[in-house]
């Protein structure tokens, strides 16, 4: 036990003289600092990325994109306000793979269960191996043009420009009026070959408008937050053996949608470049502070976990640049958490004298082992006296069987009566 006791304290200075490196110079490489630590490069990077939940990411590069963003949408903004058929003009397409078998999503294979009976268990799936490509652009009216890619091709720029060229004969066919005019606008995001030097002369030859899109946001394409999520909700979970047997099924997933849906994702598409040009969150746990606005942090103006853009609607209240958390105003938030810990619980055991002492248990709730907590209880505690999951003794999960307080408290106060106020309910508790 003494031995294990002192390998936890080693790797815990180990962990200490990271965070002290990075904190010096965060532009080092996990090498550089593996080799002053004196640890391999995968240990390294797990204390990086899981003891002190840090990510890489490139401080301008983000301020840029956020820049680039808010312009595109305003611009996209403004030429649809000026132009009532603006959003109407717009064909936009992308590929994707239809699998084999897909599994389904959580959500999708939820089942209703009384408080008695059982949860059932579902064995862990993956998706197959066999896989066909599809290419489609669609616009406010519908499909204009779909294709698969032949088994074993890419979609690389000379097979992107053929494409390009069988979607100008279906808008010939099917939209004669866009045809006619030469007026439409094409709008696909910054993939390479989409972006190649080929593709654009093409494009530029056929005296076609591309639409800008931001980088990095997936979220602005309506093909990945809007079409491509409902036609495969009807594909997930249903086994076919062949790739023709996917290509019916997905024919029929997307001959089924609903004519007016169409509408409705041009309609969000807007609302979408409104939303990304008034507010733009770039967040990350450790530059939130308890009151949920982003803080000052040296040598930062905004970055986020793992670099992705993070969509504002209806989970943050954004006010010049300043993003409130929405789910902090909840409860058992990280926020609300750290600050019953600092308030009352501590204060508490120190007025007993016993804060060094005792050994703190808690379960593995996600507010629990949020960085800001547990450098909280690493500082109030030591490592030695905590038991909670990311520790080094950790909490078993799923484990309400040894909470004292479920097992006993909650049912203890539970069973005292009925309470028919919350006034009485905390003066009762």
């Amino acid at each position: 036990m003494m031995c294990v006791l002192v390998g936890h304290k080693q790797f815990e200075l180990k962990i200490q003289e990271a965070a002290t490196l990075v904190r010096a110079n965060r532009s080092q490489s996990v090498d550089d600092i593996a080799a002053t630590v004196g640890v391999s490069h995968g240990t390294c990077y797990k204390i990086l990325s899981d003891d002190l939940n840090m990510s890489r990411v490139t401080q301008h590069s983000v301020q840029d994109q956020r820049d680039d963003r808010m312009t595109i949408c305003g611009d996209l903004i403004s030429s649809a306000d000026d132009d009532p058929t603006f959003l109407n003009r717009i064909i936009t397409g992308d590929e994707t793979w239809c699998f084999l078998y897909d599994p389904q999503l959580k959500r999708q294979s939820a089942t209703w269960k009384t408080p008695l009976s059982p949860r059932q268990k579902k064995p862990r799936q993956a998706r197959s191996k066999g896989k066909v490509m599809l290419e489609l652009f669609f616009d406010s009216n519908g499909i204009v043009h779909m294709e698969f890619i032949p088994e074993g091709a890419t979609v690389n720029k000379t097979r992107y420009k053929e494409i390009l060229g069988r979607l100008r004969g279906s808008i010939r066919h099917k939209r004669p009026e866009l045809w006619r005019t030469k007026n439409w606008l094409l709008l696909h995001d910054n993939a390479p070959t989409h972006r190649s030097v080929l593709v654009q002369e093409e494009l530029a030859r056929q005296q076609v408008t591309i639409l800008p899109h931001p980088l990095y946001s997936p979220d602005l394409a309506p093909c990945d937050f809007f079409l491509f999520p409902r036609m495969k909700a009807t594909l997930r979970g249903r086994r076919f053996h062949s790739s023709e047997e996917v290509m019916t099924a997905t024919r029929e997933a997307i001959r089924d949608l609903p004519a007016n849906i169409f509408q409705q994702c041009f309609q969000q598409l807007y609302q979408r470049w409104q939303t990304a040009q008034d507010s733009v969150c770039l967040l990350s746990d450790s530059n939130v502070g308890l009151s949920g606005n982003l803080v000052a942090d040296k040598g930062w103006d905004y970055y986020e976990i793992k670099a992705h853009s993070v969509q504002c609607d209806n989970k943050f209240i954004c006010d010049n640049d300043k993003c409130v958390n929405a789910s902090l105003r909840g409860t058992a938030q990280t926020a609300r958490y750290r600050d019953l810990l600092v308030q009352h619980v501590i204060p508490a055991l120190q007025e007993r004298n016993c804060d060094h002492t005792i050994i703190f248990t808690q379960d593995g709730a996600t507010p629990h082992v949020a960085r800001q907590v547990k450098d909280l209880l690493r500082e109030t505690f030591s490592n030695d006296h905590i038991i909670s999951r990311q520790f080094p003794d950790a909490w078993p999960s799923r484990s309400p069987d040894l909470n004292p307080c479920d097992f006993w408290l909650w049912g203890y106060l539970k069973d005292q009566g009925h309470i028919w106020s919350l006034p009485d309910l905390k003066a009762s508790i």
